[in-house]
């Protein structure tokens, strides 16, 4: 939790989705061990949601610029 917590007053977006990352895996095994299905629902949202992001905004945003210096 204060992963999560220090993640969200981070002004930037890139390091904020880098802090909540292993934060997300550890709520789910929680929430699992306690047989929360609304919470292993939402750590599937929000992880898959990191994910995602991280994919769209980091890793395909820094091939775009690799590709545009390289023209």
């Amino acid at each position: 939790m204060i992963l999560s917590t220090v993640g969200f007053w981070v002004k930037n977006p890139k390091y904020t989705r880098l802090i909540y990352l292993p934060s997300s895996p550890c709520w789910l095994i929680y929430n699992v061990v306690n047989l929360s299905i609304a919470g292993v629902l939402t750590e599937i949202f929000a992880s898959s949601s990191l994910l995602i992001a991280i994919f769209r905004f980091d890793i395909l945003k820094k091939e775009k610029a690799c590709e545009s210096t390289a023209l």
